[in-house]
């Protein structure tokens, strides 16, 4: 007589809190409009050349930030002495450079830009310098930085050679923010007990 019919109840996906936060940040970047950096190298970024298949976040964040860049650079010189490099050797410390070097580009003005064009190439592509892992492009970066003018070429070759210091940086800048967090975490500790 009375039966009672139990009805299934169709079962919700729940998102967990780490997928609720990575949509919630995605859609974030995706509406927030664009950066100054992301304007400038979208506007020198060559429209046939593929993006660096990393997106540089965080190191951006660092570079951003004129403290943390050279306490970052003062990390990269302690690894080179470590490693026992010479002075005249272009080291990790030399790939940051380059790479705000590179990033000045768009801030000197044009009757300047080739000046500046040269002293990276007599600073970065010369015999011990900068080290790509790819020596075609170093050939060519080599030779935009003593061509008579500046060509779109040769800024989106500095560019790719910009990119590739920062894939090779990358690791770094992780085991860099994990050793400063530490220190400024015991330097806030130590300040609250003083």
């Amino acid at each position: 007589m009375g039966q009672a019919i139990s009805k299934k109840k169709q079962k919700s996906k729940a998102e967990g809190l780490l997928t609720q936060q990575s949509n919630f940040v995605k859609d974030a970047v995706k509406d927030s409009p664009p950066t100054e950096r992301q304007v400038r190298q979208s506007a020198t970024q060559n429209k046939g050349s593929p993006p660096s298949p990393r997106p540089h976040g965080q190191i951006y964040s660092t570079l951003d930030n004129a403290v943390l860049t050279a306490q970052f650079l003062v990390f990269l010189h302690q690894l080179d002495k470590a490693d026992l490099l010479d002075a005249e050797d272009c080291g990790r410390a030399g790939e940051l450079e380059f790479v705000l070097a590179v990033q000045q580009l768009a801030d000197v003005p044009e009757e300047n830009k080739l000046n500046h064009i040269h002293s990276i190439g007599s600073k970065y592509f010369k015999q011990d310098g900068l080290d790509l892992d790819n020596k075609e492009l170093w050939n060519r970066c080599s030779e935009v930085c003593k061509e008579p003018k500046v060509s779109e070429s040769g800024l989106s070759c500095l560019q790719s050679a910009h990119d590739k210091c920062l894939d090779k940086l990358d690791s770094l800048h992780l085991v860099f923010l994990q050793k400063y967090r530490a220190q400024s975490c015991t330097s806030q500790i130590i300040s609250c007990l003083l």
